[in-house]
């Protein structure tokens, strides 16, 4: 593949938003996204917490 072309394929494909979907249901947005790792570090904080003591 030339270069031009590849350019081309990036500036197609550019034009479309990507959307992350959770199990093909539920769009995930930026909030969404930060609230699941916030829940995740917790969890992964008190489970350190019990097995350490």
């Amino acid at each position: 593949m030339t270069f031009r072309r590849l350019i081309l394929t990036v500036l197609i494909r550019a034009q479309k938003p990507l959307q992350v979907t959770l199990g093909k249901l539920l769009p995930l947005s930026i909030e969404l996204f930060a609230l699941i790792l916030n829940i995740s570090y917790k969890i992964h904080t008190v489970l350190l917490k019990l097995h350490e003591s």
